[in-house]
């Protein structure tokens, strides 16, 4: 598709009527959703030092990143989302969703108000499911968050030790 001389990928935003898009799975989720957007935050920069607890106590780490979107809602809380072009990755190994929402959570009291996570999710493009999800249920909020601080803390150790050897989810796909 060419837009205004631009080369952009065709992408199944309405979907056909074999499949849903992206934009349906969009405007359902919103739909669905009963607290209100007050304000969206699109390709919000998350940069600067976060803190990050973890076993033996808070740690602070550089963050230089980028948020999909951000949606502010009018009971103080925001919905985090990450669109993927893909499949969605493995909510029990991925890391910048949880990473994000921590970061997000630090950064937006800039805005003058407390802003705490109420739902965070991967809008994407392949798979069985549009929505996923980072955690089903307010209890299981904080494990991931807490699973996901830890697992950054130790990757970044493990770096600075000079181990970092390749762990591929997928061993078939790593030659």
């Amino acid at each position: 598709v060419a837009v205004t001389g631009v080369q952009t990928c065709a992408l199944p935003i309405f979907g056909s009527p074999a499949a849903a898009g992206l934009g349906e799975a969009v405007f359902r989720m919103e739909a669905e959703r009963q607290v209100p957007v007050v304000a969206r935050l699109l390709e919000h920069p998350l940069r600067g030092e976060f803190s990050f607890t973890v076993e033996g106590g808070t740690r602070v780490v550089p963050v230089n990143g980028r948020v999909d979107r951000i949606d502010l809602l009018g009971d103080g809380t925001f919905r985090l989302i990450d669109y993927k072009l893909g499949w969605p990755p493995d909510r029990g190994r991925a890391l910048q969703l949880p990473i994000y929402a921590l970061c997000a959570e630090q950064s937006l009291r800039e805005l003058g108000r407390r802003w705490t996570l109420g739902e965070a999710v991967y809008l994407a493009f392949k798979g069985p499911r549009r929505v996923v999800p980072l955690f089903s249920s307010e209890g299981q909020r904080g494990d991931v968050i807490a699973r996901a601080q830890q697992r950054l803390v130790d990757t970044l150790d493990a770096i600075g030790r000079g181990e970092f050897p390749p762990t591929p989810d997928d061993v078939f796909r790593c030659e």
